[in-house]
């Protein structure tokens, strides 16, 4: 990815938090296993499409504890993305 890459695809921001990050967790099989999950939602959409209402359909879809720390990782994921200067400001991810 490219720095300042405009509207990138959570999928793409995704692949960068396994690839820098995941190997470091307690546990990155778990950490695998829930980037996943967010990938089978959030994976064919755009940074853009992080919203309030579209963080609530994800939990919605996963039950309030499990899409509680899956959207940790979502947000650790835009974190890494922002501090690589992938995305140009944080994007707030609401649990």
């Amino acid at each position: 990815l490219k720095a300042n890459s405009g509207d990138p695809m959570i999928a793409d921001i995704l692949a960068l938090y396994l690839d820098q990050c995941a190997e470091r967790q307690a546990k990155p099989a778990e950490v695998r296993g829930r980037v996943k999950r967010l990938g089978l939602f959030w994976g064919t959409r755009r940074v853009s499409a992080i919203r309030p209402s579209t963080c609530a359909d994800y939990a919605a879809t996963r039950g309030d504890g499990a899409a509680r720390r899956e959207l940790e990782d979502l947000r650790a994921a835009l974190g890494l993305a922002w501090r690589e200067r992938i995305i140009a400001n944080p994007i707030p991810v609401t649990m």
